[in-house]
């Protein structure tokens, strides 16, 4: 008989390194609903009842994050790429990923909505002329891992599409150092996990991570963080 070797596992945690991260910034962006959304937004709250609320709230969601879909759910409209580059948060997109295009870095946008991951994508490559991968619950793994690689790989593919619940634990996108969270999620645990996707060990450029904010007009209310509060 023999004594068996001991074997040690070493743990690493992100809090043991975090001296070693480079630096993370965070830039919330508050964007103003434009008169019609504005109007809609004053409608549905005036509709509002104890019994309803729920569907009220879903309509919300949807307005604050684009006025574009909220009225043509089925993409029939031939402008409405176009009315989205127009909108404050279409026009903010755009003005983020030419900063990160113009310094030759790569960026995670994160969608809530299929739809809206698909217009995003849509507005991306028809301004940028790339080609948008997008990461949601209909991906297999491996062709997951397979679109990660080629964003890794791919010098021209600087923005990467995903849903915050596709962004699960152990995924590493550290070749990306800006987030954008276009919309927020209700669950903030989600949130920071999706933003650990490219904080995380082996970041070696300093990270930027922006939230666009829908607010109305007359008061500065973060819609987005409402909806959160609403809904937790």
């Amino acid at each position: 008989n023999y004594d068996k070797p001991y074997t040690f596992l070493l743990r690493r945690l992100k809090l043991d390194v975090l001296s070693e991260l480079p630096s993370k910034s965070y830039f919330n962006h508050l964007l103003p609903f434009n008169d019609p959304q504005y109007k809609e937004f004053n409608s549905l709250k005036a509709n509002m009842t104890s019994e309803g609320v729920l569907a009220i709230l879903g309509e919300l969601n949807i307005l604050h994050q684009s006025f574009e879909l909220y009225q043509d759910r089925s993409f029939s409209n031939q402008n409405l790429v176009l009315e989205f580059a127009n909108s404050s948060k279409g026009q903010k997109i755009i003005e983020l990923l030419t900063d990160i295009q113009n310094k030759h870095e790569k960026v995670l946008i994160f969608a809530i909505y299929n739809s809206v991951q698909l217009l995003l994508k849509t507005l991306i490559e028809s301004h940028f002329s790339t080609k948008v991968d997008i990461i949601n619950g209909s991906v297999s793994i491996d062709k997951r891992d397979a679109l990660i690689h080629n964003f890794d790989n791919d010098d021209k593919k600087f923005v990467l599409i995903l849903s915050p619940r596709s962004a699960g634990v152990g995924l590493n996108l550290v070749m990306a150092n800006h987030v954008i969270h276009y919309g927020r999620w209700w669950n903030p645990a989600i949130e920071n996990q999706a933003t650990d996707r490219v904080y995380r060990i082996g970041q070696e450029k300093n990270v930027n991570i922006h939230f666009l904010t829908s607010t109305t007009h007359t008061q500065n209310l973060a819609l987005d963080l409402l909806m959160r509060h609403c809904t937790n």
